[in-house]
């Protein structure tokens, strides 16, 4: 036994009355309930108040997200309200070029040619066959137009008229015209294109085949000569 167990059994006891040891003993116990309802209601008061950051946080995001889209919104709606000018002019084209499609050609201008290989030259389109680049025309002749006038006017600038013969069509008889077509001035080239055009007119209105070709002359008109009773020209352009 150490010198401590000693003093500590020597020491007097107190003498304590029993009922002052149960008021010590429930001031110890109310103490501690005490000190535990503290010490839950901090633990509550805690939670409480994690939870209400929490939702604030939640509220905040909700009105960012909000403002955003409202905004994005407002954006999309001035943009849609600015008109697009280059799309409603291309729709503008678009609706022009059907309503063009859909009008009906002059019956005075319609001019065709069949081919032996069954595809038609028309006035929309031209055809290349044996050798020959085909194209068809029709126009109203200008008023005090006539003979030589007429032939220099259907075959237009930079051409020059090599030969000329009168040829018999399905459109009755007809100026057959070789002509040599130069360059413009400021292409600055010596080329040339030699072209055949068979010509019929009538008072208001005259119709031609060109013809142009790079190959031998003779078999260029030897070839469209064949070609020269499948020429429908309107008879009313004629007159």
């Amino acid at each position: 036994m150490n010198k401590l167990d000693l003093l500590l059994r020597q020491m007097p006891k107190p003498n304590i009355p029993e009922e002052r040891k149960q008021n010590m003993y429930q001031s110890i116990i109310n103490h501690w309930e005490m000190n535990e309802e503290k010490a839950q209601r901090h633990t509550w008061h805690s939670t409480l108040s994690a939870l209400m950051s929490g939702f604030a946080i939640l509220a905040l995001v909700y009105m960012i997200a909000i403002t955003a889209y409202n905004i994005r919104a407002e954006n999309s709606n001035k943009t849609d309200n600015i008109p697009h000018t280059s799309s409603s002019k291309q729709k503008s084209q678009e609706e022009q070029g059907k309503d063009v499609q859909h009008v009906p050609i002059d019956p005075i201008y319609n001019t065709t040619l069949m081919l032996p290989n069954g595809k038609m030259v028309t006035g929309t389109n031209s055809e290349k066959w044996n050798g020959l680049s085909l194209q068809l025309i029709a126009t109203d002749i200008p008023s005090g137009i006539s003979g030589t006038d007429m032939r220099a006017y259907m075959i237009s600038n930079h051409s020059s008229i090599i030969s000329h013969e009168t040829v018999p069509t399905s459109a009755g008889k007809a100026d057959l015209i070789l002509s040599k077509r130069g360059q413009p001035a400021a292409a600055h080239s010596s080329a040339a294109t030699y072209e055949y055009w068979v010509i019929v007119h009538g008072q208001d209105h005259a119709y031609a085949i060109m013809a142009a070709f790079i190959d031998s002359q003779k078999d260029a008109k030897n070839a469209l000569l064949t070609l020269l009773q499948n020429w429908h020209v309107p008879k009313e352009g004629l007159k």
